[in-house]
């Protein structure tokens, strides 16, 4: 049984012992769900998320935790890199699939349901550092100075002069 990784809010922590992890609906991929990525060798791959979640959700304030869950190798997920179509396959073979390819950064699983509290491993902090931010080839770039990328951001007025 694959151990998977679900980035949340430590505000959501309480909620989600008792509930679980609940579906929400995506428009990306048309289905309720829950975002993860299995837990590999390399940390940082595994939680390369944590950096752009924190960026997109205007929590840079609050910490974001892991929250590990165990389901069978047999379930059903979307694999897949975040700007591509993702493809249905197993936990077994998605996390193959992610710990072969060439670069990971960019890669997500989809699991279409929730995740019930007695699947729940545990829950740990992390180091809120890891990750990329914009997209995983950023680093180096200079950041897209347009109204919607570079708004609320901070220096975003003296970029876009």
């Amino acid at each position: 049984m694959p151990i998977l990784v679900h980035l949340t809010a430590e505000a959501n922590v309480k909620k989600i012992l008792r509930n679980g992890i609940k579906a929400i609906a995506y428009s990306a991929v048309e289905r309720k769900g829950v975002y993860c990525m299995p837990v590999l060798k390399d940390f940082y791959a595994s939680h390369q998320w944590l950096r752009e979640l924190k960026r997109g959700s205007g929590r840079e304030k609050s910490e974001v935790v892991a929250i590990d869950f165990r389901l069978p190798s047999s379930d059903i997920v979307l694999v897949g890199h975040y700007s591509q179509p993702h493809v249905e396959t197993t936990i077994a073979e998605a996390a193959k699939v992610i710990m072969t390819a060439e670069d990971p950064m960019g890669y997500e699983l989809f699991l279409p349901r929730s995740v019930h509290r007695d699947e729940i491993h545990k829950v740990r902090a992390v180091p809120q550092v890891i990750g990329w931010r914009y997209h995983p080839k950023a680093k180096g770039t200079k950041p897209c100075p347009c109204e919607y990328c570079s708004k609320g951001e901070y220096g975003a007025s003296k970029l876009r002069k």
